[in-house]
């Protein structure tokens, strides 16, 4: 069968149909054989089969859908009344729900609140009670610093004075030796080899300050430095959270 006789046989069998339906049909298979192709007309048409049968279909479903909307026309009232009281219902759950939940979370701050108040208070007392002990220690360690930082500036003024008096003293007793070669060869030897040693031990001394002075401190110093810079960094971040 043609296109134009297949859309011909679709024209005249749906004549009794309005207008309106009638010209949606054929230019619905109208489309359909433009996208099937001149090429597969023909297959496409026998595809779709016996125009009666065609016709015979599209006023049943248009029937079937006239049935629908009489029936969906008719009864209206009741759909709305329950899909407005069923909302109505899963409104006032909702609102219900909200409403404890917000209750439970306004309870919820206020038991935070009152445990963050009853923990600082907590540790209040624990400190004016611990405050003895806590001086006692602080006390103590601050004067554990003061006696090591006492006995280290010690240690170094020790050396440069002790190794100020040696190397003073032997350069005296190397002058002293020098003058005795001459009357007292032994004594004068034995006076130039003290004044060496003590000379010796002197310069020793001297640099032992100087390593003390220049090495040590410096390092000390940088340490507590880096160690107090860390605990102020650390608690002025506590307090910025």
């Amino acid at each position: 069968m043609k296109r134009d006789e297949f859309m011909a046989q679709i024209a005249r069998l749906l004549a009794d149909l309005p207008e309106s339906e009638r010209m949606e049909a054929i230019r619905y298979y109208n489309d359909y054989l433009d996208e099937a192709g001149v090429e597969n007309e023909e297959q496409a048409i026998e595809e779709l089969g016996d125009p009666r049968e065609i016709a015979e279909n599209i006023k049943a479903d248009l029937q079937e859908n006239d049935f629908s909307r009489k029936q969906t026309v008719s009864h209206p009232p009741i759909e709305k009344t329950e899909r407005r009281t069923q909302s109505e219902r899963t409104t006032g759950t909702e609102e219900r729900w909200q409403t404890e939940e917000s209750m439970q979370m306004s309870g919820n701050m206020q038991t935070g609140e009152k445990t963050q108040k009853g923990k600082w208070i907590l540790i209040l007392i624990l400190v004016i009670l611990a405050s003895p002990i806590l001086l006692g220690l602080a006390g103590g360690l601050l004067g554990m610093i003061l006696g090591l930082g006492g006995a280290l500036l010690g240690v170094i003024f020790a050396c440069l004075s002790t190794g100020v008096s040696l190397l003073l003293g032997g350069i005296a007793l190397i002058v002293k030796g020098i003058w005795n070669l001459f009357h007292f060869p032994a004594l004068g030897m034995a006076g130039v080899g003290g004044g060496l040693i003590c000379g010796a031990v002197g310069i020793l001394l001297l640099l032992l300050f100087g390593w003390f002075t220049f090495q040590i401190i410096p390092r000390i110093w940088r340490t507590c430095k880096i160690f107090l810079s860390g605990k102020i960094q650390k608690w002025k971040g506590g307090r910025k959270v």
